[in-house]
């Protein structure tokens, strides 16, 4: 958990929302959920899109509740690569998004042989555009890094 790491720093999130595309029962992900995320953990059992103002894209149904006061950190892994890379563009060209969101970390399944038997059909792009995208992050601000 991203968490865990945040938590040796002192960090203790409020809330945390999880969206998985992947239909779940409940009490399987809280059973496995550390005692201590349990009253701050939101579990959205649906997919997310990227339309601007829609209910299910993450940046409008939850980032625009929050203020630039509070400490946002946005982790997005949804092996979808498509979507993802709209995500991200759409918080790089939206000042509103850039000023409440401090962390960002991104699965870029970017084209690499490394890791092309673990990511097989969801790579898209290139390093190099991966590296321009967090470059104009950071530029614009938003402390961006690579996940894992």
């Amino acid at each position: 958990y991203l968490t865990l790491t945040y938590a040796r720093f002192g960090f203790k999130f409020d809330h945390i929302y999880a969206f998985e595309v992947t239909d779940r029962k409940a009490k399987d992900i809280y059973d496995i959920l550390p005692t201590e995320l349990m009253n701050s953990y939101h579990w959205i059992n649906m997919g997310v899109t990227s339309n601007p103002g829609g209910k299910y894209n993450p940046f409008d149904s939850i980032l625009t509740k929050f203020s630039k006061d509070d400490f946002v950190v946005v982790k997005l892994d949804l092996d979808a690569p498509d979507l993802e890379l709209a995500l991200a563009h759409q918080l790089l060209n939206n000042e509103t998004l850039l000023s409440l969101v401090d962390q960002f970390y991104f699965e870029n399944h970017v084209h690499l042989k490394e890791l092309a038997s673990s990511w097989k059909s969801t790579m898209h792009g290139d390093i190099k555009s991966s590296l321009t995208l967090f470059r104009e992050l950071r530029k614009k601000g938003v402390a961006a890094h690579y996940w894992p």
